[in-house]
């Protein structure tokens, strides 16, 4: 293999390495994605929630609630 060829897999593996800490420079641990999902869920009330009283937004709905779906 020619000092060409060595130099020219050189870079590109150091480019490829690159791309590879880009990627992880933005990664986050499954305990990160966990939480950020978790907050992403409970920022606005859930229709279904059992701490909200009857008649919930569905139920009060004219579309016949989430039993129109079934």
């Amino acid at each position: 293999m020619s000092t060409e060829d060595t130099l020219k897999n050189i870079e590109s593996e150091v480019t490829s390495l690159k791309e590879e800490l880009e990627i992880c420079k933005e990664a986050r641990t499954a305990g990160e994605a966990c939480e950020e999902l978790h907050h992403y869920c409970t920022k606005e009330t859930e229709p279904f929630d059992k701490m909200v009283d009857e008649p919930n937004e569905w139920h009060k709905s004219q579309g016949g609630g989430g039993c129109i779906i079934l």
